[in-house]
């Protein structure tokens, strides 16, 4: 296919295998460059309850995403997630569709897939070219 003019603002990707058990990522990888917009975004479709991430902190916003998968009812949520904020780690419980805010140098994670009775997205989307972790 022909280079276009906007072609550039299409980034392709598609699902990838399993990466730990009942999550499965997406996988565009770390394009080298998305138009030039300084910002990531992945997600991973869970089935299975599993924890991920350790606490940590970053040098840059982040929104962590959490849908359902039902496009009939988009408020259908088949999942109790516990994600841990702040250095002490105060717990918020995730049963809807939820946008957690994630503000420059907060500590955050780790994230509790507890319950998984239908599979949900988990998107992170994050303002920086590389996803870097500052351990606590």
């Amino acid at each position: 296919m022909s280079e276009s003019k906007y072609g550039k603002y299409i980034v392709r990707g598609v699902a990838s295998k399993e990466s730990m058990p009942g999550v499965i990522p997406s996988a565009f990888g770390e394009p080298k460059d998305w138009a030039g917009i300084n910002h990531r975004i992945k997600w991973d479709y869970v089935s299975k309850p599993v924890r991920i991430e350790e606490a940590h902190s970053h040098d840059f916003e982040e929104f962590l995403c959490f849908m359902g998968t039902n496009p009939n009812d988009t408020e259908e949520f088949g999942a109790e997630i516990e994600v841990s904020m702040g250095i002490e780690g105060e717990k918020q419980v995730i049963n809807t569709p939820t946008v957690v805010v994630i503000p420059k140098g907060m500590v955050h994670s780790p994230i509790n897939f507890k319950k998984v009775d239908k599979p949900v997205i988990y998107s992170s989307i994050y303002m920086a070219k590389e996803y870097v972790k500052k351990p606590v």
